[in-house]
């Protein structure tokens, strides 16, 4: 399980519906963002890590990355993993790709900046290997989905991929066709 952003939700929601089922979790967390309102604190982030979640990057200031020149790029990803494992003393492995997007250059860039990993958005279960790092495909999981939906995500249920597949995909198209990356 995967948290974006760096919400206070992960904190105040998250870490005890988790703990009650002997769940962790990954959070990553956008370095310039925390301690705004709404975002967790550096002194928060370390307690989710004192209790077995795993705080990993979601990028210095949750900017596109496929936006993004190739030194503005390095210094988004670089940065944040090296504040990130400053602020929380933790080895700073994965980033999530803000808006889960990626593209090679993306990828590149993230191994690179020493990351041993990539998550994207696009549905599935499936882990590849590019320029030497890994890269997640995961769900995206929104407080809509039914616990049905989520059931059958987590059986890996090839209709619960199709579905998810075919949504990515026009969301893609409709993005493309007007104009954004």
């Amino acid at each position: 399980i995967t948290f974006d952003d760096g919400y206070e939700s992960d904190y105040h929601t998250a870490l005890p519906a988790l703990a009650r089922f002997g769940f962790k979790a990954v959070t990553f967390v956008t370095a310039n963002l925390i301690g705004r309102p709404g975002y967790l604190t550096w002194d928060k982030i370390r307690e989710l890590a004192g209790a077995g979640f795993s705080v990993q990057s979601h990028s210095l200031n949750h900017r596109f990355l496929t936006t993004l020149g190739p030194q503005e790029l390095y210094v988004e990803l670089k940065k944040s993993k090296e504040t990130i494992e400053d602020k929380v003393g933790a080895k700073v492995d994965y980033v999530a790709a803000p808006g889960g997007r990626v593209s090679g250059a993306v990828v590149r860039a993230a191994a690179e900046a020493g990351y041993a990993g990539i998550f994207n958005s696009k549905p599935g279960y499936a882990i590849s290997r590019e320029s030497g790092i890994f890269v997640f495909n995961r769900f995206v999981l929104k407080n809509t989905i039914t616990l049905p939906e989520f059931g059958r995500i987590s059986r890996q249920d090839q209709l619960a991929l199709l579905k998810a597949s075919a949504a990515y995909s026009a969301k893609n198209l409709i993005r493309k066709a007007l104009g954004k990356p």
